[in-house]
């Protein structure tokens, strides 16, 4: 996937900010949550 391929499908389609993290029931989400939030407030560009 790429920007120039994502334009051909059409409008309103474009790659954004994702990932896929799996926890166990030890895990404080409200703390993961934060750290997420930072991170890419921090990491973005744009």
């Amino acid at each position: 996937m790429d920007f120039d391929s994502m334009a051909k499908i059409g409008p309103g389609h474009r790659l954004g900010t994702g990932a896929v993290m799996v926890f166990d029931h030890t895990c404080c989400l409200v703390g993961i949550t934060l750290n997420l939030i930072q991170f890419f407030a921090r990491e973005s560009c744009g």
